[in-house]
Formats: C-alpha cells, structure tokens, sequence
C-alpha cells in the first residue's frame, strides 16, 4: 500500500526502534507531551510500527503512547498509524 499527502509519496510506518524512539518514559503521558513537542493529533493509544513480530508474522508490534508499553498485535487489530518520510 502507499500513501500519498501534501504532495509526497514516500510515506511510510516506522519500524519499532523509531516509534519508541518517540517515547518520553519522563512524561506520565507520552501522547500528550509529543503533543507540545510540534505532533498534533496524537493519542493516548497503540500505534502500529513496520515490525512485523520475529516468532508469529501474522503480528508486527506496537507502542501504547499512554503507557509506552511495547508489545506484538494481531494485524488485524485496529490500531492507530503514524506515517513518516524518507530513510528505509
């Protein structure tokens, strides 16, 4: 699948080591510190990385931005997605 907004098209998930890269264990709620950090719109919820989990390929994993919690999903599950340019 790919996505294409405000004129690019090299969107992409980010793989687990940069989604958790976003979290501020600091903070009793990282969703709402990257909120003053120039994000907008994040959620206290699970977002989906491009992981896909090493013992069960039908899940990839992904980071609670409430707790900061780490753990492998179901694909099918609903989950809240962060899109980012550029790099692999």
């Amino acid at each position: 699948k790919s996505l294409t907004t405000g004129g690019y098209t090299d969107w992409r998930l980010p793989n687990i080591n940069e989604l958790a890269s976003l979290v501020n264990f600091s903070q009793a709620n990282p969703a709402e510190w990257l909120n003053t950090q120039g994000f907008t719109g994040i959620q206290s919820a699970s977002y989906f990385s491009a992981t896909t989990h090493s013992n069960d390929t039908s899940e990839v994993w992904y980071v609670n931005m409430d707790s900061g919690i780490i753990n492998p999903s179901d694909k099918n599950t609903n989950n809240y997605v962060l899109a980012v340019r550029g790099g692999q």
